[in-house]
């Protein structure tokens, strides 16, 4: 405490004096929280020290802390908020994932109320507020790996549609959704302002993708592994705006690749042999070089390095003689690297790699002959810090007289360097007070001029002359130097060829527009994109429903078509329905339509059975009509929709009890599901995953199908799971995904808002019970405590079918 007394005093000393003080260098605490106040996750933001500590001396650990910022003394090391105020609250887990976007912190939090969900925080306690419940009520988002792009915070959140990427402003209604397609976002990464991040999509399994910031934007790179199968990129990582990334192969071999965000651009570099699970790892850009660790057994490391190319990845040096692990802590120093490694000779020190065998080096023996645990090497304003022990601070220059201690004996337990205000903060036992905050003050350094720097693209090219600006620089903290940021330049513009465009907009006065996306060759002008089209402004007609029954007689097809227009429909010939079944037409039994012509064997069309619109001249805004047809024999294949182009054809995409494919450029629907009796819901597989409560029935076409609840499982099986098989999450996505399970036949149910109770038939036909007198003969006097409340939501898993008088 006398120590801190003196620091504090000196601070008010050079406030009064001058605004040039350099203090003894000599760390610091910067005050007493509480006893083992445990501060986490200590975060940079413009200057100043965030992060979690509790200040009740009787808990402690993250999971009662509060928010807190510092400028590194003690009267300006203050709580900004306890956002969890009920009794045990937890406010933070052990990652809160803070992030700065523009000047303010971002993080995840729970006030006891609204569940983990996104925050935000300006440094004061008004300014610290919720962003968005995302999932509504006490229920959690959990939003995780929160990430800065072009100033817009982008992270993955859960809500009802699952595990999805999610962007924000600071807004509630500025945070949304970006993409509903790409499923389980992770490992986000930021390549010149464009994300990318590894997604499953229920089709391609986890591949590649990026985006923009917008729906269309978000895409797919590439199908690495074709098919459902998953590639699963990771270590995802930006060297010099070129996206590298690994694919592990059945433990054997690692592929390094490489994308510029095209599918032609993803290619693999080569291929790394490695053994067992032990991948590469500590991927690392030193002034645009890929630098990584390989495992090759027990014992054996590889440093290897990657300029992008096959002859450029190559083996830097290799460890035979390792204690426990490799080379570790892979830093960028002044555009060298530097890593921590134990060669059984030495004990744990620092070394450093200028990318060549000879040149990779021990820099100082700092444990002499002892294995001490070097640690939490970091590159802070220009000095290179790390821990020895975890009991002695220390920085270096590069150099073996340049690497000094600069610890006193009274800390213990060093940990979590973050660098701030320059300053380093840290975290260490003070051995009176327990873990607390602490920081350094390193003294004056002399400027270094910059030698070399990365730029940003060229500018246009403007009277004969482009721009450019620096992006980094090097040595780090240098200042000055001589950047070329002009060149001269052709100021005759290109004229474009070719374009790309946003899809056409709705149809107004007979005429769509687009818009140019962009265009090409690079930096282009004029030219003649196609931007408007003629269209028809006809009346839609929607083919609404499908459903099929099933008794003695045989399967019975119902086709309805619905007017959804707000005008009459001049039929005229203008509509076709034509439904094929099987080879042999002729089989058909009957076919009747009410208010159609006739359909007979004659009437054909392409060879299929055709209804044809000419009996009836008109259709009502709002109408429609049924198409009925008998097969006993053959499988209906397929609907198509044929028209002039006067009118829309569509249809609903939730025909799945018949069809897999839905192609509305042909107005085709195409079924691959037998037409049968229903289906046996009480014999087959069943599967589930380890960390999910949902089961699924899989059928013969290696389809899964969902139990919706509790309720229809115990309709089947009471309380017993123990058939129910445990699968992989990449085996449950190879199979696609079915319908929801209905109710066991015989079950009765209603849906809350409607006074009518159904009895549930084969394959989720149901059929309304009219009268309680008929309820009592079927199931006697208690019939109405054998009744299920539905959920409306789930009302369109069942296909309506007679009532039961």
């Amino acid at each position: 405490m006398k120590k801190l007394i003196i620091f504090v005093f000196m601070i008010l000393i050079c406030g009064f004096i001058t605004t040039n003080c350099v203090f003894a260098s000599e760390p610091y605490q910067v005050t007493n929280l509480a006893n083992n106040a445990n501060p986490y996750s200590l975060t940079n933001v413009n200057g100043m020290l965030y992060f979690t500590a509790t200040t009740d001396e009787n808990i402690q650990y993250i999971s009662n802390s509060k928010l807190w910022k510092s400028d590194g003394t003690e009267t300006g090391t203050v709580v900004i908020k306890n956002i969890n105020q009920t009794i045990n609250g937890t406010s933070f887990t052990t990652s809160p994932y803070f992030t700065n976007v523009n000047n303010k912190l971002y993080f995840v939090a729970n006030d006891g109320i609204n569940g983990y969900e996104l925050w935000k925080s300006d440094g004061t306690t008004n300014g610290t507020v919720m962003v968005k419940d995302i999932s509504t009520g006490i229920s959690s988002s959990n939003p995780q790996d929160l990430i800065n792009i072009n100033e817009v915070l982008y992270f993955r959140a859960n809500n009802s549609d699952g595990s999805r990427l999610w962007k924000s402003d600071g807004t509630e209604i500025g945070t949304e959704v970006v993409n509903n397609t790409a499923s389980a976002p992770r490992y986000l990464t930021n390549v010149n302002g464009t994300l990318y991040f590894v997604a499953n999509d229920e089709i391609n399994g986890y591949e590649l993708w990026k985006s923009d910031g917008t729906e269309n934007g978000t895409v797919m790179v590439k199908d690495i592994e074709a098919g459902i199968n998953s590639s699963n990129p990771q270590d995802l990582i930006n060297v010099n705006g070129i996206l590298y990334f690994q694919i592990m192969k059945n433990l054997t071999s690692i592929e390094l690749w490489k994308s510029d965000g095209t599918s032609d651009g993803t290619q693999k570099i080569r291929d790394i042999d490695i053994i067992g699970s032990q991948d590469q790892k500590y991927l690392t850009n030193v002034n645009g070089v890929l630098y990584f660790v390989i495992y090759k057994g027990i014992g054996n490391y590889e440093l290897w390095k990657s300029d992008g190319t096959v002859n450029g990845t190559i083996i830097v040096k290799s460890f035979t003689n390792s204690v426990y692990y490799g080379p570790s802590r892979l830093t960028n120093f002044n555009g060298i690297l530097y890593f921590i490694y134990n060669d059984r000779i030495n004990g744990s020190e620092l070394w450093k790699s200028n990318g060549t065998t000879n040149g990779t080096v021990i820099v100082t023996n700092v444990n002499g002959n002892n294995s001490y645990q070097l640690n939490n090497l970091i590159n802070a304003n220009g000095v290179l810090y790390f821990t020895n022990k975890e009991s002695e601070l220390w920085k270096s220059d590069g150099t073996e007289n340049g690497t000094i201690k600069i610890s006193n004996s009274n800390i213990q337990s060093i940990s979590k360097l973050t660098s701030a205000s320059e300053k380093l903060f840290f975290i260490a036992d003070s051995i009176t007070s327990g873990m607390e905050l602490f920081a350094y003050v390193p003294g004056s350094n002399t400027p270094v001029t910059c030698t070399s720097w990365t730029y940003s693209n060229w500018s246009t090219c403007n009277n004969g002359t482009q721009i450019r600006t620096v992006i980094t620089q090097s040595p780090s903290g240098c200042t000055g130097g001589n950047p070329v940021l002009t060149q001269s330049c052709n100021s005759t513009p290109t004229t474009c060829t070719s374009w790309n465009y946003s899809a056409w907009g709705s149809c107004t006065n007979n005429q769509q527009t687009r818009a140019v996306t962009s265009s090409s060759p690079s930096n282009c002008i004029g030219g003649s994109p196609v931007l408007t089209q003629s269209c028809s402004n006809g009346v839609d007609l929607i083919v609404s429903n499908i459903t099929i029954n099933s008794d003695s007689t045989g399967n019975h097809i119902r086709v309805t078509v619905k007017n959804i227009g707000n005008q009459n429909l001049v039929m005229n010939q203008s509509v076709i329905l034509k439904l094929t079944f099987g080879t042999n037409i002729s089989e058909i039994q009957s076919c009747n339509t009410t208010g159609w012509a006739p359909c007979s064997i004659g009437n054909k069309y392409n060879g299929s059975i055709a209804i044809n619109a000419y009996g009836k001249s008109t259709l009502a805004a709002g109408e429609e009509y049924s198409i009925t047809f008998d097969n006993t024999t053959y499988l209906l294949e397929k609907v198509e929709f044929n028209n002039n182009t006067d009118y829309l054809i569509r249809a609903m995409v939730d025909w799945t009890d018949m069809i897999e494919e839905s192609n509305e450029n042909n107005n085709t629907l195409t079924k691959s599901h037998n037409i049968a009796p229903s289906t046996s819901w009480t014999t087959g597989q069943w599967i589930k995953t380890d960390d999910s409560s949902t089961v699924y029935f899989l059928d013969n076409n290696n389809a899964r199908h969902s139990y919706p609840n509790e309720a229809i499982w115990y309709s089947y099986f009471n309380n017993d799971f123990s058939f129910v098989k445990t699968v992989t999450k990449d085996n449950l996505a190879s199979y696609s995904l079915g319908k929801n399970v209905p109710y066991k036949s015989g079950t009765l149910i209603k849906i809350p808002s409607v006074p009518k109770v159904y009895k549930i038939g084969n394959d989720g036909i149901i059929q309304w019970i009219k009268t309680e007198n008929t309820a009592k003969t079927l199931y006697g006097d208690n019939w109405n405590k054998l009744v299920h409340d539905l959920d409306e939501s789930s009302f369109n898993d069942y296909t309506e079918g007679d009532s039961i008088e």
